[in-house]
């Protein structure tokens, strides 16, 4: 059994800039972002008990979404200079800890995220990831998956029963609600009129996507072949009329939508991963810039016991 954390790296580069934004080093250089990053990893490596490290970053160059939508991501505001400055030394430290620190030009760290755990989802495995994008949601497809949420001296989980619960709705109907509803964080419409509310009990009653297209005469190869739910059923209620009339409308406006939600697999073939997780090699950096409190921990939680030889 092997058990991995998979980190968005610009999900916890953000999240920890929130959370120490006005923390500098003895030169006065802003090191809050980094010194959150760098706690929250090692705590979350020793509570979870994880073998195997992975991050995946995002690269400043487009994606091929954005050949399909100029807007994409449009509407995002620029990096303060405040956490620029400390990407290098996030990078670093990424570097030094793991040989599993990935980007690759084109795709995003969703998709790095979700072909590493599609490749390497064995049963026994268990995979923790560490960020805030709903997207990965389509991950819960897996049993072996989970969402952390790493606090002062806990850690709780979010699983795929948690987002049943929450949504309504199975993981495989995911991409299909996110195509409906659209992503205003993406700055990608939904098909119009349609807000979350009315995308479940849509995908409650017909099942998928892939299904009504099939039922309303639309091309259903454009969607994952999910065959669940009463399409039919739903398809000759003439209460949904006004909804598949959007549907044939907007047709193309929804095919873009659901390749814009859905994760893309890169090729990750002749990737092995490392069991390697090497904080030792951060330490320095800690010691550099005053970070104790994280050489502490580190001695505390991952030092080696020195044996009767190397004490003498």
């Amino acid at each position: 059994m092997a058990k991995f954390l998979i980190v968005d790296s610009m999900y916890l580069t953000y999240r920890s800039h929130y959370a120490y934004p006005n923390l500098t080093n003895k030169e006065g250089v802003p090191t809050g972002a980094f010194f959150g990053y760098a706690k929250t990893v090692l705590q979350l490596v020793n509570k979870l008990g994880v073998d195997h490290l992975v991050i995946a970053r995002d690269l400043p160059s487009p994606t091929f979404r954005h050949e399909e939508l100029v807007e994409y991501k449009a509407n995002r505001k620029p990096m303060e200079d405040v956490l620029v400055q400390q990407l290098p030394l996030i990078d670093k430290f990424c570097e030094l800890c793991t040989d599993n620190f990935f980007s690759l030009k084109g795709y995003e760290a969703d998709d790095i995220i979700y072909s590493v755990v599609s490749k390497y989802s064995k049963p026994e495995n268990e995979f923790y990831i560490m960020s805030g994008d709903r997207d990965l949601y389509q991950l819960f497809v897996y049993d072996n998956v989970s969402f952390v949420k790493e606090e002062r001296n806990y850690v709780t989980l979010f699983r795929r029963e948690d987002f049943e619960l929450k949504y309504g709705l199975k993981a495989v109907q995911w991409v299909d609600y996110k195509a409906l509803v659209g992503d205003g964080s993406d700055n990608f419409k939904g098909l119009p009129g349609v807000g979350p509310v009315t995308a479940t009990k849509l995908l409650q009653e017909a099942g998928s996507l892939y299904n009504i297209a099939q039922e309303i005469g639309l091309e259903n190869n454009n969607f994952n072949p999910i065959d669940i739910g009463e399409a039919k059923s739903w398809a000759i209620n003439k209460k949904n009329q006004a909804i598949i009339d959007k549907m044939v409308e907007n047709k193309d406006l929804l095919f873009q939508s659901y390749m814009l939600s859905k994760l893309a697999l890169c090729d990750f073939s002749s990737t092995d991963l490392s069991n390697k997780i090497t904080f030792e090699k951060v330490l320095p950096i800690f010691e550099q810039n005053s970070m104790n409190t994280l050489v502490t921990y580190y001695y505390n939680n991952f030092g080696q016991q020195l044996t009767q030889e190397e004490l003498f």
